[in-house]
C-alpha cells in the first residue's frame, strides 16, 4: 500500500476511475435487465425463482461481480480517505 499522501492520493483517484468504469458497466448490465427478467418470469412461479435464473445468465453473474467488486472499491476508497486525514492530523500536531 502507498505511504506518501501523494501516493495514497494518486491511488484514490485510480481508484475511482476504476470505480466509475466499472459503474458504467453495470448500468448497462442493468439496461438490459427489464426486458430479460420480464421473459424469464413468464417461465416461473415467482419473482424468487426469476431473480435465481438471472442470476444464472452471463450478465446476472457479471452484474453480481461487478457489484462485489464495487464494494470492495468504494471500501478502499474510504480506508485511503481516512489515512489521508490520519496524515494530515500528524502533519498539524492535531494527535
Amino acid at each position: 500500500m502507498p505511504n506518501t499522501p501523494h501516493e495514497l492520493s494518486e491511488s484514490l483517484m485510480l481508484q475511482s476511475a476504476e470505480f466509475g468504469s466499472l459503474t458504467d458497466e453495470l448500468v448497462l448490465i442493468l439496461e438490459k435487465k427489464p426486458a430479460l427478467w420480464m421473459e424469464l418470469r413468464r417461465d416461473t412461479k415467482s419473482d424468487t425463482s426469476a431473480e435465481r435464473a438471472w442470476s444464472a445468465t452471463l450478465d446476472g453473474m457479471r452484474e453480481t461481480t461487478l457489484r462485489l467488486k464495487l464494494r470492495a472499491i468504494e471500501k478502499s476508497m474510504s480506508s485511503i480517505k481516512t489515512m489521508l486525514r490520519v496524515l494530515s492530523d500528524e502533519a498539524h500536531n492535531l494527535f
